[in-house]
Parts: C-alpha cells; structure tokens; sequence
C-alpha cells in the first residue's frame, strides 16, 4: 500500500528476500499526465528513477512494462483512445522519451501487458467499449503497431537492452470429452493466445485469427502495417 511513498522501504524488503528481479509497470501518465503533453512530466521521470536506483542498490534487475490497462483519459476524450490511430503516434512518443532516459538502466522491456485480455474486457483494457467487431479490430491492431514501433524503438535506441511481447496464457479445458468440447478449447485458446503470439512473434496475423471477427480486415490492416509487423523481431515473449 503507498508504494509511491514506502518504495525505499519495499524494494529493501525484496532485497531482504533475495529478489533477484523486479517487473514493474511504467504509468504513461506519470511521465505525459494527458497522453499528448508537449514536455514530459519532470516529477514523473525522477519518481521512476529513484525506484531503480533502489533496484541497484539491491542488486535486483528491473522488468519495465510500458502500459498496463491505463490509456491517459485526456485521449480517450479526445479521440476515442485506441480505437483512433492517433493513439499509436502519443503512445511512441511517450516510449520513445522513456527508453531513451533509462537507456542503460533497463534492460527488459515489455510494451504490454497481457494485450490479448483486450478480447475479453476491452474497456477495462483500454478505457473504451467497441461497439462492433470493425472496432475491437481495430484497437487489437493500433496495440499491434504500437507494439512494433516499441521493438523498433527499444533496440534502435538501446541496443543492448531486450524487448518483447506479453500475453495472458490462461488455461482453458474441455467441458467434457465431446470433440465439439474439445474442438471449441482449441479454438478459444488459439483465439484469445496463440493468435497473438503470432503477431508479436512472427509479424503477422494469422487468416484463421482475423477470421473470428465479423469485420473486413482490409478496412484496418494495409499493406504498410503489415510490412511493419513484420519487419520487427522481438527478443522474448513472457507469459501471465
């Protein structure tokens, strides 16, 4: 409770535990307080630079995730949050100012966290309800190349350091040993995991994937976006 004030005391505790890693979430609006500010909160910056430098301390190596369910407010009011493409460019731009100023310091990056939950509770996701499949599509792929553009901007910034994709693998079983129970587990656990674990491990989108939506993925995914999925490869995909 109060992390933001008991952190010394935490992180000592986690030492005293023999941590040997730490996986914390970085708020995007810690360091933009509206997603799209035109200069990064400078208090924002030093509160994550005191939780490392109390990482160091004890020896413990930071796991950084870039969002975690918290897309700024002032964009969902402006724009609809990541159903807009816009989102993708002030989520870079938040990436790109944190990777560069920890540079050196971290050495583990996940852009999201669990971006496949995005299925189940969009809204809790991402702070908006899509009304339809073209929708839901749509915030999956501007999470996808904001994902991409992540990778990209993590090793071009930061060679030494890692960056990779998380997802929820949640364990799903048969109701029974019917082979339409049996069949329908499949499906979902391709649907909700696999099918993004191709995205973000080999840069594309799977024609059985898209064909769970009741939408025209030619209406969201061009060319050029496909080119970009594809032409990021990250170091590692963890699992929650």
């Amino acid at each position: 409770s109060d992390h933001y004030h008991h952190h010394p005391e935490d992180i000592g505790l986690y030492g005293e535990m023999g941590f040997q890693v730490y996986r914390l979430s970085m708020a995007w609006t810690r360091v933009f307080s509206d997603g799209d500010d035109p200069k990064p909160n400078e208090d924002g910056l030093a509160f994550y630079d005191a939780i490392i430098s109390e990482l160091e301390s004890q020896g413990i190596q930071p796991v950084v995730t870039l969002y975690a369910y918290d897309c700024p407010q002032h964009l969902v009011d402006k724009y609809g949050g990541w159903k807009n493409r816009e989102c993708v460019d002030d989520y870079v731009r938040y990436v790109r100012i944190v990777v560069t100023h920890f540079k050196g310091r971290v050495k583990y990056w996940i852009p999201f966290n669990e971006q496949n939950c995005v299925l189940i509770d969009a809204a809790y996701i991402t702070g908006v309800e899509p009304e339809n499949d073209l929708e839901l599509l749509k915030m999956i792929h501007n999470f996808n190349l904001a994902y991409a553009c992540a990778v990209r901007i993590v090793h071009e910034t930061d060679p030494e350091a890692k960056v990779g994709g998380n997802i929820c693998d949640t364990c799903i079983y048969p109701a029974t040993c019917d082979p339409k129970d049996v069949e329908a587990t499949d499906d979902k656990l391709y649907t909700f995991g696999y099918g993004f674990a191709d995205v973000l491990c080999r840069g594309g989108y799977s024609r059985y994937f898209l064909n769970r939506f009741d939408a025209d993925p030619t209406e969201v995914i061009s060319q050029r976006d496909a080119d970009l999925l594809a032409s990021v490869k990250p170091d590692f995909l963890s699992l929650t």
